[in-house]
């Protein structure tokens, strides 16, 4: 419950508590947020993460200490993802508002350069995927009504993705060649990698989920999964998860196959059916709202719910991390919220 539960708080206090001022004075504050990963990130970049590289009890490289203010242990894991995909949509918003006062209005062109500086110093493959997704769901009307913002836009993103893939052919890929390429971007989808000895890949975490949950013909197991905590691997309170004693290590290897196991296909089904219901609504509201600051974080809300579903099998950050637990239910209460005032003040 410790997991699932506290950061629904979050979501209460934005749908309770939060008024219209609030609303457009929040995009400013994330994007300062967003600014303040640069420095945290040269830190990291300049002083732990070589103190990474010589300590032999280190798991992984040293650009695995790349989290910015996302946290992490300096000698194990960190949030290094969450804080690319959190400065991507950062780079968004930057660019969509509209900027009353001079003093943040640089934040337009420094925040994508921000972004773009903390990719270049970790690794995280899938930043190439969701990146031209991410500009097309955040800009998808101006895209339409501007051939020159289109021609100006894929000129940009091209250029910056340009500049990534040559930083991190340098940097992570020099020593094994076009085979390191192509292991770095195809290893996820390998049905037999094996993160370790009881640790499955991405699709491989899938499978034995639909070996031995679907195939298996428990209906009830199917549908409603082995319940809460089910895919915990050891705790002083509970010991192992249900499922976990039944079926081993490594149930947990993301946060799709962590939702199949505890909650089944209804739960996971009403989660994806909770990302499509926000989006639509925040893409409803856009056609009522007028004011730019709510317009724009209503646009990086509707590009954060794709962003949430793709990091379902890729991370289990979403149901076992502080940051994108945050940031899930920051941006669903910011769209209900909205949804709440504008509703009640009948301008939809």
């Amino acid at each position: 419950l410790r997991i699932y539960l506290p950061f629904i708080g979050i979501f209460l206090i934005f749908l309770t508590a939060l008024r219209r001022s609030d609303l457009e004075r929040m995009p400013i504050y994330l994007v300062l947020i967003g600014l303040i990963q640069l420095p945290f990130c040269l830190h990291q970049f300049l002083i732990v993460g070589p103190r990474r590289a010589s300590n032999l009890s280190s798991i992984g490289g040293s650009n695995e200490a790349m989290v910015g203010t996302f946290g992490g242990d300096q000698f194990g894991g960190g949030y290094t993802a969450e804080m690319t995909i959190f400065t991507l949509l950062m780079a968004s918003l930057a660019v969509a508002l509209k900027y009353k006062d001079n003093l943040f209005r640089f934040s337009k062109y420094l925040m994508p350069i921000v972004a773009l500086t903390c990719v270049s110093l970790s690794e995280t493959k899938i930043i190439f995927l969701l990146t031209p997704i991410v500009f097309v769901l955040v800009f998808w009307e101006e895209l339409k009504a501007s051939p020159r913002f289109l021609i100006s836009s894929l000129i940009v993103l091209g250029s910056g993705l340009g500049i990534l893939v040559s930083v991190y052919a340098i940097r992570f890929w020099a020593v094994g060649g076009s085979g390191e390429v192509l292991h770095a971007f195809t290893y996820s989808f390998d049905p037999n990698f094996m993160v370790d000895q009881y640790h499955r890949g991405r699709i491989a975490a899938l499978i034995h989920w639909w070996n031995h949950s679907f195939l298996s013909g428990d209906l009830i197991q199917v549908l409603f999964g082995y319940g809460i905590a089910s895919t915990l691997e050891s705790s002083r309170v509970l010991g192992e998860g249900n499922a976990v004693k039944i079926y081993g290590l490594g149930l947990d290897a993301h946060a799709a196959s962590k939702l199949l196991w505890d909650t089944g296909v209804v739960g996971f089904g009403l989660f994806v059916w909770l990302l499509i219901r926000s989006a639509r609504n925040a893409n409803n509201l856009l056609k009522s709202i007028d004011n730019q600051n709510i317009r724009a974080m209503l646009k990086v809300s509707r590009a954060a719910m794709f962003v949430f579903a793709v990091m379902l099998p890729y991370q289990v950050a979403m149901f076992g991390g502080a940051p994108m637990q945050f940031l899930f239910w920051l941006f669903i209460g910011y769209i209900e919220c909205s949804l709440r005032i504008f509703r009640n003040q009948k301008l939809i």
